[in-house]
C-alpha cells in the first residue's frame, strides 16, 4: 500500500469527532434510562427490560465494529476490500438476527396437523 498515515491533527480532529458522537449517544441512551426509570413503580425490572429489547451489547459492539473499521481504512491499514468484508459480515449479523422466531414455534419443513408430536417407536 502506498498510503501514507495521516498526521497527528487529522487524527486528533477524528477522535475529537467520534468522542463527540459517543457523548450524544450516551447522553440519549441516559435520558432514555431516567425517563423508564421514573416512570414505573417497578423501576429495576422495566430498567432491564430496556436493555434487553434494545439490545444495548449488541449494538454498541457493531457500532465499535463499524468506527474501528472505518479508521483502519481512513488510515490505510486495511485495504478497501477488507473494510467491505467487514462491513457486509457487519451487515448479515445485524440483518440475520432481525427475525427471530420461538423456540417452540413448528419450523416451515413440520405443518402443524393438530395432533400431539410423536417419535417413531
Amino acid at each position: 500500500m502506498n498510503a501514507s498515515l495521516p498526521d497527528a491533527k487529522t487524527i486528533l480532529a477524528l477522535s475529537t469527532l467520534g468522542l463527540w458522537a459517543f457523548g450524544i449517544l450516551a447522553l440519549g441512551f441516559t435520558s432514555l434510562g431516567i425517563a423508564a426509570f421514573l416512570k414505573t413503580e417497578n423501576s429495576a425490572g422495566s430498567f432491564a427490560k430496556l436493555f434487553e429489547r434494545l439490545q444495548i451489547l449488541k449494538m454498541a459492539t457493531v457500532m465499535l465494529v463499524i468506527i474501528a473499521t472505518t479508521y483502519l481504512a481512513l488510515f490505510g491499514i486495511i485495504d478497501s476490500t477488507g473494510a467491505v468484508g467487514i462491513f457486509s459480515g457487519v451487515a448479515g449479523y445485524v440483518l440475520g438476527g432481525l427475525e427471530k422466531k420461538p423456540a417452540d414455534a413448528p419450523s416451515a419443513a413440520e405443518p402443524d396437523t393438530g395432533k400431539p408430536h410423536q417419535d417413531p417407536p
